[in-house]
């Protein structure tokens, strides 16, 4: 571990256009490939050595480090900081360096998952001795070519004296501009791989279908899991033998594909969930403790933590939520829906 090296990960949630993906989790915990999304920012800043980190929230903080339970990933110690006060991503950081005390910081958002070489990005920041590094990737826009930040940043002690103690404070409106003000060095490296971001229920599938490949060609380690090609089966998942998975498809620990199921990726099964008798499950994602009941046809849906598709019915496009008995709200199918029933929200992504 570098102990001159710390790490601040931004999982502030800010739901500018009531995004139905935030109905069903806190974005930063959302899963990813059967992943919470922010955990693969954490590995990657233990991957380059990072000795503590500041998980910073704006509300979320209990809920996360129930998630991420010990205070600590490996070797590398975590703190969680939820943000009363507004401070934005630069004064976020700022803060979190007085626990940190280290010279220099790795930033990235909760929300990127950060597939390059983040040694390389922190070696250029050295290299050049630059105050602020910002990672980017090209994009073409028109006839021109542009750079366009990713969301992973590498700041340095001399940058964090320009960050006010009090207030909001942008890295990119505000942050910026003192560097150059004041002649600090900000350097842009781009990067040489992807870092894709989960923006809302919009970017979710594709981003979903994206770490299932990534996860069935080995880039990332799955601790327990099988490899069968095209399927990432758990030692503690179990299919049936009369059931049929047409990759990309992962079931997770303690998930259940029962007899003559059908389930066609890219599709993650969490931890737990079911798929029941004859069920058909196309392009969805099951989180943890999902069921969908016998016979029932789900196609590009998310089956959140602990919600039910009751059998023989047919979803498309739908966020499917457990639904509270005390609320007594009513479903879209017309009748009140208790603890097994289900909440269904269109997603909004274009048929195939």
């Amino acid at each position: 571990m570098d102990h001159n090296l710390g790490a601040v990960v931004l999982a502030g949630v800010h739901d500018w256009g009531a995004c139905v993906l935030n109905r069903a989790v806190v974005r930063p915990l959302a899963p990813i490939a059967n992943r919470p999304v922010m955990e693969f920012a954490i590995d990657a800043l233990r991957g380059v050595g990072a000795s503590r980190m500041v998980l910073c929230s704006n509300g979320h903080g209990a809920e996360m480090a129930a998630r991420f339970a010990g205070g600590a990933r490996g070797e590398m110690e975590i703190h969680y900081h939820d943000d009363d006060m507004p401070r934005g991503p630069a004064g976020c950081v700022r803060d979190a360096s007085v626990w940190l005390s280290t010279r220099e910081i790795v930033v990235i958002e909760a929300s990127v998952l950060p597939d390059f070489d983040l040694a390389e990005l922190l070696r250029s920041h050295r290299a050049t001795g630059a105050g602020l590094t910002v990672a980017t990737r090209g994009q073409r826009v028109g006839h021109d070519d542009s750079q366009s930040p990713v969301g992973v940043y590498i700041v340095s002690e001399e940058a964090l004296i320009h960050v006010g103690v009090r207030g909001f404070q942008d890295i990119k409106e505000s942050l910026i501009p003192k560097l150059h003000k004041n002649g600090v060095r900000v350097d842009a490296h781009p990067i040489d791989g992807h870092a894709p971001r989960l923006t809302g229920i919009g970017s979710y599938f594709p981003l979903n279908e994206w770490a299932l490949r990534r996860a069935m060609a080995g880039t990332w380690e799955f601790d327990g899991y099988s490899s069968g090609g095209s399927t990432l089966v758990h030692i503690d998942g179990r299919v049936e033998p009369t059931a049929r998975l047409l990759g990309p498809v992962m079931v997770g620990p303690g998930a259940i594909v029962r007899g003559h199921a059908i389930v066609v990726g890219p599709t993650s099964i969490g931890r737990d969930a079911i798929v029941g008798d004859g069920a058909v499950v196309t392009r969805s994602a099951l989180w943890s403790g999902a069921v969908v009941g016998n016979g029932a046809h789900v196609d590009r849906c998310i089956v959140a933590d602990h919600a039910r598709v009751e059998p023989n019915t047919r979803h498309f496009d739908t966020v499917c939520l457990p639904e509270r008995r005390s609320t007594g709200r009513r479903g879209r199918f017309g009748r009140v829906r208790g603890a097994e029933g289900i909440n269904p929200i269109p997603t909004g992504a274009p048929r195939n």
